[in-house]
């Protein structure tokens, strides 16, 4: 960020940000792989994604240094944003990933198989030249989260809030939904919503006053499963789902008249 006579600033963010910001990727990144395997950037894009995947299948990642590997793996992002067709998704998508790419410049030295995270991209990059929208989608999310699941298995991290997954992914279903990441589109999309929810079970956006109820779940610590994907802090247990509330019983009534705009 600059500021008149006053200088540029770097945002700060360190990796206890990772959690924030692999739970926004993990929802906008599969939403541009799979506009882009729809051809919303024009198939010339598409065609382009096709050719950068052949040069990633025959890429020597050993013979790269860990600076070449980040910024190969930053134009193979966005060659894939900017395919997505959504100059405003786009933008989104740099920012956060300018943020991922600082934390994970932090690790590349002790990250030993960073070039596997690379290679993931071959995949990536053909479904969306095949025109496979799902599976663009499938592979996108998975290589976001499985670079987290990384960090976290080296060193340590908990799990985020699922009410945070399901924000953030009802963003995305709205923006979708949309065809705009414009707030007022968007928030219109929003209103009256349903939504599977994050360990499943119905959510919904109510449109009176833009509340959103979903299932409330009660959960313990204890021996995982390969349900419960991360160690909680090397104990070797995991959180466990006891209780569930279902969304209607966590319904109350409202008086907001809400104002919306022309």
């Amino acid at each position: 960020m600059s500021y008149p006579r006053r200088g540029t600033f770097a945002t700060a963010v360190d990796i206890t940000d990772l959690a924030y910001i692999s739970e926004i990727r993990s929802q906008l990144e599969p939403l541009a792989a799979r506009r882009a395997a729809e051809g919303a950037g024009g198939s010339g894009l598409r065609t382009g994604l096709a050719e950068l995947a052949e040069d990633t299948a025959t890429l020597d990642v050993t013979a790269l240094s860990r600076e070449e590997l980040m910024r190969w793996d930053m134009r193979v992002h966005r060659s894939i944003y900017r395919a997505a067709g959504n100059p405003h998704l786009e933008d989104t998508l740099v920012r956060y990933d300018n943020l991922a790419t600082r934390i994970f410049c932090l690790f590349l030295d002790r990250m030993p198989d960073f070039d596997r995270h690379v290679g993931e991209h071959v995949g990536l990059l053909r479904a969306i030249a095949d025109g496979d929208g799902e599976l663009a989608a499938t592979l996108s999310h998975e290589h976001v989260v499985g670079f987290e699941k990384a960090i976290r298995a080296k060193y340590d991290f908990s799990l985020f809030y699922p009410r945070a997954v399901n924000e953030m992914r009802m963003l995305a279903a709205a923006a979708d939904k949309a065809k705009s990441v414009d707030p007022v589109k968007v928030a219109l999309a929003l209103e009256g919503m349903e939504f599977e929810v994050f360990d499943g079970g119905k959510g919904y956006m109510r449109k009176d006053d833009h509340q959103f109820f979903q299932p409330i779940y009660i959960s313990s610590l204890g021996e995982r499963t390969e349900k419960e994907p991360f160690d909680e802090e090397k104990t070797g247990w995991g959180w466990k789902l006891v209780a569930k509330i279902d969304t209607p019983q966590t319904v109350l009534p409202t008086t907001c008249k809400m104002e919306r705009p022309n």
